[in-house]
């Protein structure tokens, strides 16, 4: 496996990771990667946690803020710069007719969205661009929290409205995969995304985006736009399911972005066969909260999974700076034969799906 980032491209091992800086002059030869015939990807979109970082509360502190904020604050490239957790899988599979059939006629490249939070747009303005994404053909939730609904809002400006749209077909609805738990959340939220407008009892359409629910039990897969995809529910504290998802055949990823505890019966499933990119929660890198596990809690699950790699999501500035934290890591961890990093906004990981 490799993985492909803004600036460089890291090969995978077990235990450790080369890190190849790239010269400015070749930065947009990494960002314009085209995959081969047969890749997939994800990208991780954002891996701060729900404030975001750069962190209001400590650039507005007596002292101006740590450096990392800082530097993030500074500088809109950053890798201290993150949005909420949420990942955009790329998957290259077999092409199918609008019936969901496969069509015989080749592949083709969906795009899967895990999560869109509270700054969902500003993910989208920063990435989809670059990568050359247009398009998002499924939407997946894993809880009701903001930080990963409040973008569904947003989501109108990726689907194609005609801005004389009035009269005319409205724009196709995008399916979105989650729990009952979070579906009711919505409802309450966001009445007018869940509710289907009847014009001919004369209730007026408004111009938001179109969305169509599907609930899913857990530990039940399902299907989107071709993908198998398996949900892993956690706890993430005592009041809230939050869903993990494992995906992914050849390459198999297993996506834990908010949680505390996994019971027995995730572990087993999670321990079926190898797993080859680990996503794990880590808010801070001392301890666990009452809503979020930390970095020796991670630790202790990468080295039972046994992944070939593992990432790290959620993270608060008490990380430092990025790369300096994950040079320590592999100092730490490497030897013992765990490959665990800091992922940062941006991240690409070319897979076979």
């Amino acid at each position: 496996l490799q993985m492909v980032a803004s600036g460089r491209l890291v090969k995978m091992g077990t235990g450790s990771i080369e890190d190849a800086r790239q010269p400015d002059h070749l930065q947009a030869q990494v960002d314009s990667l085209h995959l081969d015939a047969e890749s997939s990807e994800i990208i991780f979109l954002g891996t701060g946690s729900s404030s975001g970082l750069p962190s209001v509360r400590c650039l507005l502190s007596a002292e101006g803020g740590c450096p990392s904020c800082r530097e993030a604050m500074m500088n809109p490239d950053s890798k201290n710069r993150r949005g909420n957790p949420s990942l955009l899988i790329r998957y290259r599979g077999t092409k199918r007719d609008p019936q969901g059939d496969v069509d015989g006629s080749g592949s083709e490249t969906k795009n899967i969205l895990i999560d869109a939070g509270k700054t969902f747009k500003e993910s989208v303005l920063r990435w989809f661009p670059r990568f050359g994404i247009k398009t998002v053909d499924a939407i997946v939730l894993t809880h009701e929290h903001a930080d990963a609904i409040l973008g569904l809002d947003d989501f109108r400006e990726l689907q194609t409205w005609d801005l004389e749209w009035r009269g005319k077909a409205l724009p196709p609805p995008t399916p979105v995969f989650l729990s009952d738990a979070t579906y009711k959340t919505l409802c309450n939220i966001f009445p007018y995304l869940t509710k289907k407008v009847d014009t001919s009892k004369g209730e007026f359409q408004r111009m938001v985006t179109q969305l169509s629910f599907n609930c899913v039990p857990p530990l039940k897969t399902f299907n989107a736009v071709g993908l198998e995809i398996r949900t892993l529910p956690t706890e993430h504290g005592p009041d809230c399911i939050c869903y993990g998802y494992d995906f992914g055949v050849r390459d198999r990823v297993v996506y834990l972005s908010d949680f505390t505890s996994i019971s027995d019966e995730v572990f087993e499933v999670i321990e079926e066969r190898q797993v080859s990119i680990l996503v794990l929660d880590s808010l801070r890198p001392d301890k666990d909260s009452l809503t979020h596990i930390g970095l020796p809690t991670a630790v202790e699950i990468a080295r039972r999974v046994k992944p070939k790699k593992t990432f790290l999501v959620g993270l608060s500035d008490n990380f430092g700076d990025h790369d300096e934290f994950n040079e320590g890591l592999r100092a730490k961890y490497g030897p013992q034969g765990i490959d665990i990093q800091l992922a940062h906004d941006g991240l690409r990981i070319p897979l076979h799906l």
